[in-house]
Formats: C-alpha cells, sequence, structure tokens
C-alpha cells in the first residue's frame, strides 16, 4: 500500500466581516469605511507587502473624490474598528482605473489580522453617488513575502457607501 500526502505552501486566505457604513458627508476626512477584510495564514507566518484595494461602483470616480486612503489592522478574533490600529503603509490615492495599491509591512499568522479602510471624501464630490471598496483578485493583489494567497475571486466589504452633501442652514438676521 503506498500513501501519497500532497500539500501545497502555506497560505494566507482573505474574507471579509461587517458592513460598509451606509453614509459619509461631503466633504469629510478619515472617514471609516466600515466592515473589514480579514487575512488568517494557514500555518506560519508571513509578511504581506502590498495591497490592491479596489473601488467597483461605477457612479463614482474614486481617482476624483476619494483621497487618503489609509489601510489599519489589529490581530483580533472580532474587528470593530476604533482608531487605535496600525497603520499599513502610508496615505495612497485611486489611480484612473479606480485601484489604490497600498504598500507595507503586515505579518499575518494562523491568529485573525482584520484590514480597515479610511479615506478622505473631497469637496465637490457629487451628491448621492456611491462607492463600493474590493480587494479584486486577493491571489495576485495582495503580495506576500512566501506562501500564497486566495482566493482568486473578488472579496468585498458587503454594502456600498453613499455621499451626501451636508443641508446648508441659513440664518436670516432681522434688525427691528
Amino acid at each position: 500500500v503506498r500513501i501519497t500526502i500532497t500539500y501545497g505552501p502555506p497560505a494566507i486566505t482573505v474574507g471579509t466581516t461587517g458592513t460598509q457604513t451606509a453614509n459619509m458627508n461631503i466633504p469629510s476626512t478619515n472617514q471609516y469605511v466600515g466592515g473589514a477584510w480579514t487575512f488568517v495564514r494557514s500555518g506560519g507566518t508571513a509578511n504581506v507587502t502590498s495591497i490592491t484595494i479596489s473601488e467597483t461602483d461605477a457612479t463614482l470616480s474614486a481617482q476624483s473624490y476619494l483621497a487618503n486612503l489609509d489601510l489599519y489592522y489589529e490581530t483580533a478574533g472580532t474587528c470593530t474598528y476604533d482608531g487605535t490600529e496600525t497603520l499599513f503603509g502610508t496615505d495612497t490615492a485611486f489611480d484612473a482605473s479606480e485601484d489604490a495599491v497600498v504598500t507595507g509591512t503586515m505579518a499575518v499568522g494562523t491568529s485573525q489580522v482584520c484590514v480597515y479602510a479610511v479615506v478622505d471624501v473631497v469637496t465637490g464630490a457629487p451628491n448621492a453617488y456611491t462607492f463600493d471598496l474590493e480587494i479584486t483578485t486577493p491571489s495576485t493583489e495582495v503580495a506576500v513575502s512566501s506562501g500564497v494567497v486566495s482566493p482568486a475571486t473578488a472579496v468585498s466589504i458587503s454594502g456600498a457607501t453613499t455621499i451626501n452633501l451636508l443641508p446648508n442652514v441659513f440664518q436670516d438676521h432681522f434688525q427691528w
């Protein structure tokens, strides 16, 4: 009897949890997008060195109206963004293809790592437009120091975010 066991290199699996924030104001800065991407490695530890985030809703030009994408991360069993997480890389802009490549160093092991997106909505953004963020193909858009990344299909945080103008408040001043 011959038994053959075949296994591949350790893999990081990318998933999501939670839902994107329903609404953001125009303009606004350092807005948590809501939800998170999750990263877990099947064994050992490897460093993630870049992540490509894509904006996929055709109504909004992320290159024109979303700025300073930041990714923050923490190792946690439950993903809850509170602003104390570690910054991955530096502020990144979306390009004409609606992609933002964020580079940095983030260790991923067998405990879940939560990755949160934070953006600015710039002045002049169109009222009531939406945006939706995803990692379109984690297997090629998440660079790792060793091993592989899966899946080869889009990983999108549930829901979409609508951007809204703040209502104008007028105050009349009467003199008697």
